[in-house]
């Protein structure tokens, strides 16, 4: 079975894209509820985005390098 790299990078884009949409919902959620006296959510939500925002950069790095390798053979 023979994977198609674009096909795959386009689907993880879609899937990106979905992704930062609720979190950026969660976000707006996380404000609401630090402005109403629980910052602490809002602290614990910003260390989980800069977590996922680090290990999406890696896994975008990852498929660009598969990519490439792809278009070698």
């Amino acid at each position: 079975m023979k994977v198609d790299i674009d096909e795959l990078f386009a689907a993880m884009e879609r899937a990106t894209d979905a992704f930062e949409i609720v979190q950026d919902l969660g976000e707006a959620i996380a404000e609401t509820l630090a402005a109403g006296g629980q910052p602490e959510l809002l602290d614990r939500l910003m260390a989980m985005r800069a977590q996922n925002d680090a290990d999406r950069a890696r896994r975008k790095e990852k498929l660009a390098q598969a990519a490439g390798l792809q278009g070698e053979q």
